[in-house]
């Protein structure tokens, strides 16, 4: 049960059983048992996107943890940069995932970082991955 198919299915079977999917802030307000759907992205911004889109379809909002320190992709650049912003204007939350081993001083570094995404993607760093 691996895959985009994998996880369709998962959702499937969540529904039948009635769960309520929901963001971290809003989760004290469900009605029926909820889940929260949270993804860290350490690799693929293109997986990400058509994760994004499949949960828009069946009607999920997840959140996006996304790193700005990673040899994998750069967030910031113009291609990946317009994939993160799609996977916002689907409705999902994006944040920042963040890796305190990429500083010597891990305050200063998360405050260049956190002011950083909220700059680059017009949101509010309320939730951070580590």
């Amino acid at each position: 049960m691996y895959g985009i198919n994998g996880f369709r299915k998962l959702v499937d079977i969540l529904k039948e059983f009635n769960f309520e999917f929901v963001d971290f802030f809003s989760y004290k307000k469900a009605n029926h048992p909820s889940i929260i759907f949270r993804h860290d992205v350490d690799f693929s911004l293109d997986d990400a996107l058509k994760i994004a889109s499949l949960e828009e379809k069946l009607e999920i909002k997840a959140t996006y943890f996304f790193m700005l320190t990673t040899n994998s992709y750069s967030a910031i650049s113009y291609h990946n940069k317009n994939l993160i912003k799609e996977i916002k204007e689907k409705g999902h939350n994006i944040s920042l995932h963040f890796d305190p081993t990429a500083y010597q001083d891990m305050d200063k570094g998360f405050c260049l970082e956190k002011k950083l995404f909220e700059d680059i993607f017009d949101v509010e760093v309320k939730i951070v991955s580590l």
